[in-house]
């Protein structure tokens, strides 16, 4: 309670919702609000502003702020990351991590980005949102995005623990349609995202000089090694327009794959 005792203006102050994805029984976490990347010009590592923009690396394709470029962004600029505990390694040309262990843990003590602490998601993490939690089966779906109502980006919708469906939207659960199954011009992809969806593009993968899929199918890291056979492997989130596997898919940690980073909202024990 506040005594006014003269004129004064008084200014309403809106906090933006928090929106948290249960990744276990006893933790939630919110993402980060685009993909990764690292730039040469700055020497840092940062987020996409939009959801949907990504780049590769560097000559590749990139579609950064509605502009899709086939030559990419400035030179040193990479979106799609070696799999190491070595952010150094994650963004050499070319990859070189002979200090390789079944025991690494990827980006071994996770990333600091404006002030904030950001890891990524293990395997067993993106199984749960996929699969274990509350409705989970409702709660993913493919998706296209046409932020200039021109260009389309095709990726994967996850929605957040609580989430109601936007009035001027619909939205498709699961694989079947692929990605028109969800179409989305800007204006709409905005209402979703301020409801709480997160969308993950289609930026495809890269091995050395060789680059595949870009806007039919999306690599992203977990944090999971494959302990069991092989130091030099590593487990990928896949999609394409057919399918989402959130655990099935071994690769080499020298292909270059997407990564979008959380941080912590809540743990209980």
């Amino acid at each position: 309670i506040v005594s006014v005792t003269e004129d004064a203006t008084l200014y309403a102050v809106w906090e933006k919702p928090v929106y948290p994805f249960s990744v276990s029984a006893y933790k939630t976490v919110v993402f980060s609000k685009g993909n990764l990347y690292y730039t040469s010009a700055t020497k840092e590592f940062a987020f996409e502003e939009n959801q949907y923009d990504f780049r590769s690396w560097s000559g590749k394709d990139a579609y950064i702020g509605g502009v899709y470029s086939t030559t990419g962004t400035s030179s040193g600029d990479v979106g799609l990351f070696y799999w190491s505990k070595s952010a150094e390694v994650a963004i050499a040309t070319p990859y070189d991590d002979s200090a390789a262990s079944v025991d690494d843990s990827f980006f071994a003590d996770g990333l600091t980005i404006g002030g904030e602490k950001w890891s990524g998601l293990s395997a067993d993490e993106f199984a749960y949102l996929l699969e274990t939690r509350d409705g989970a089966a409702d709660k993913y779906g493919l998706a296209a995005i046409s932020p200039d109502n021109h260009r389309v980006v095709t990726g994967f919708v996850l929605l957040p623990d609580e989430w109601t469906l936007p009035e001027e939207c619909s939205f498709t659960s699961g694989t079947n349609g692929g990605f028109a199954a969800n179409e989305y011009n800007a204006d709409e992809w905005a209402a979703m995202e301020a409801s709480g969806a997160v969308f993950l593009p289609a930026v495809g993968y890269r091995s050395e000089d060789y680059y595949s899929g870009v806007l039919e199918s999306g690599y992203y890291w977990t944090s999971t090694p494959t302990y069991e056979y092989d130091r030099n492997m590593a487990i990928s989130l896949f999609f394409s327009g057919s399918s989402i596997q959130p655990y099935e898919d071994s690769r080499p940690r020298y292909s270059g794959c997407s990564i979008r980073l959380v941080k912590t909202y809540e743990e209980r024990n």
